[in-house]
């Protein structure tokens, strides 16, 4: 396969090349793609907990969100930290 670069891109890619931030090329276009994967795999999960929100909401299973809640979301977030130590 063949792939045609903007100039910009090429210049980046020969920039990258010359600082040794790849070995080659094809390492750097095979790198991108990798990448694009996980974000691929990350948007797509992102979705699906995005559609189960809106779901729960359209349910009625929310809550009020206020200076309480928000304390007790980072007083949770502080004690998972610790253990994680």
């Amino acid at each position: 396969m063949n792939i045609t670069l903007t100039q910009d891109s090429e210049q980046y890619l020969r920039e990258q090349l010359a600082a040794g931030k790849s070995p080659s090329a094809d390492a750097a276009v095979s790198a991108a793609i990798l990448r694009m994967r996980e974000y691929d795999r990350k948007m797509e999960e992102l979705r699906r907990e995005i559609a189960i929100g809106i779901a729960e909401c359209d349910q009625g299973l929310t809550i009020e969100f206020d200076e309480a809640v928000l304390e007790e979301v980072k007083a949770a977030g502080r004690q998972q930290r610790k253990s994680l130590r």
